[in-house]
């Protein structure tokens, strides 16, 4: 599952702006996105990358653009080969 990377706090500042427009809670976007409330909160935070399917899916709900900034990686883009 690709995820996509985004700069400085741009992914923090997306999902705010998808539960300002939504009205809905985290845990309620997390069940959404078909993940958990704490890696929900984790993507918030910026500890991990949010996978593209979630961000894509979160954007076209709620009316909320995916800042052109972000890059899209594939699984295991960290990996050296």
């Amino acid at each position: 599952m690709p995820r996509l990377i985004f700069t400085n706090d741009s992914q923090k500042t997306f999902l705010q702006l998808v539960r300002v427009s939504s009205g809905l809670s985290n845990e309620e976007l997390a069940q959404l996105c078909e993940v958990s409330g704490r890696t929900f909160r984790d993507w918030v935070r910026g500890k991990y990358n949010i996978s593209k399917s979630a961000a894509q899916s979160l954007s076209e709900k709620f009316s909320v653009p995916i800042p052109e900034n972000t890059a899209e990686v594939n699984d295991y883009w960290y990996v050296n080969k």
